[in-house]
């Protein structure tokens, strides 16, 4: 029978809430609209920006579907925060909300599948974790739900094993899919779902959390570190917890003073910079592959840089920016060629374009561009 014991990779929410859910107004509507309807939905797609509250949301709603005293405020159904089973939940341990996810491999009664990198969710942890623990009658509470972490990695053949779950589950299951993007689920997953979409966070609640969260922040570092997040607070916490600041300290010189002499010097070092941001990466998850985790590094560099060439073209248009070093002589349609050539690299080591000579060519195109 499979386990739903909690692993050391979950990491309980306490107390945690619909209402304590914040800037998802059109999730919230989406659930509380499900909840007073005459059937509610038996699979979801959250869907959206990592880092925005996609997960915490699946766990509240998860909290009320499992909470024997639920509470209704308004229109609005929310959990009580203080029955037995609010309590299991919050302390990660109910036996009826099952968390799903790539590490859950280590867990697999198959030596040969415990051996493996969890690169992504297979057919193994799906079958084991899921298909065959949906047929179980609930432990504690009325229904039992699933929490499919990163579900944009199960892989194709997992999710066509799914696809019958999805579609056909008993009456007592809901299935919570959480993916960064939901195109990157096949259709005929997408289809048997109810697809909510969750939106990027205001750059200053961001800041406003960092300042509460992380120890000695300030908040002019906080305020760069959401601008840099791009609405994530969870990639602003990653960002603070690695000292992404000072790297962009850095990137912002390079590129005030780029020119087609230091362009060479300039890619070396962003590579370099790139190959330390990886092992951070590695090091929150032993199961990430060196690509993968480069590719993380590499895309932070560069979202990191088309937000500085992003704010010119905010400065241009009189809004105030609160990014340092910026350039006096980049005009606008210079700023957003700019932010072209680097979309342009993005895609070309999405698909595993060699990471060196794209950066170099990255920076000589950014070079002549920044010339008159």
């Amino acid at each position: 029978m499979p386990s739903n014991k909690s692993k050391p990779e979950e990491t309980p929410l306490q107390n945690v809430r619909l209402a304590d859910v914040l800037h998802q107004s059109r999730a919230q509507r989406l659930i509380q609209q499900a909840l007073v309807s005459d059937r509610f939905p038996h699979a979801f797609v959250f869907h959206g920006p990592d880092g925005v509250g996609k997960e915490m949301f699946a766990r509240a709603v998860a909290k009320l579907l499992l909470c024997e005293s639920p509470q209704t405020v308004g229109d609005t159904k929310d959990s009580c925060g203080v029955c037995r089973s609010c309590t299991l939940v919050d302390a990660g341990n109910h036996p009826d909300l099952h968390l799903i996810f790539r590490q859950l491999a280590a867990h697999h009664p198959d030596s040969s599948v415990r051996g493996r990198k969890a690169l992504d969710l297979g057919v193994d942890v799906i079958r084991h974790f899921v298909i065959d623990a949906v047929g179980l009658r609930p432990t504690v509470g009325p229904v039992k739900v699933f929490i499919i972490r990163e579900a944009d990695k199960i892989t194709p053949a997992a999710q066509n094993a799914l696809l019958k779950t999805l579609e056909e589950p008993p009456e007592t299951t809901i299935l919570i899919l959480v993916a960064s993007a939901a195109d990157r689920l096949l259709a005929t997953t997408r289809s048997r779902c109810q697809l909510i979409g969750f939106a990027s966070l205001p750059s200053q609640f961001v800041a406003e959390q960092l300042t509460t969260l992380v120890d000695g922040i300030g908040v002019d570092q906080a305020t760069l570190l959401a601008t840099l997040a791009q609405g994530s607070l969870g990639r602003a916490m990653t960002y603070a917890q690695d000292g992404f600041a000072e790297s962009f300290g850095e990137i912002a010189a390079m590129l005030s003073g780029l020119d087609r002499m230091s362009a060479a010097n300039h890619s070396k070092r962003l590579v370099e910079m790139a190959k330390d941001s990886a092992n951070n990466y590695k090091s929150r998850d032993k199961n990430l592959s060196d690509a993968a985790a480069r590719r993380e590094a590499l895309g932070d560099i560069l979202g990191a840089m088309a937000t500085w060439y992003g704010s010119h073209l905010h400065a241009a248009a009189g809004r105030s920016q609160p990014l340092p070093g910026l350039r006096s002589g980049i005009d606008p349609e210079s700023a957003a060629r700019s932010i072209d050539a680097i979309s342009d690299a993005e895609s070309r080591l999405s698909q595993n374009a060699h990471a060196p000579l794209c950066i170099d060519g990255l920076m000589f195109e950014l070079a002549s561009v920044a010339v008159f």
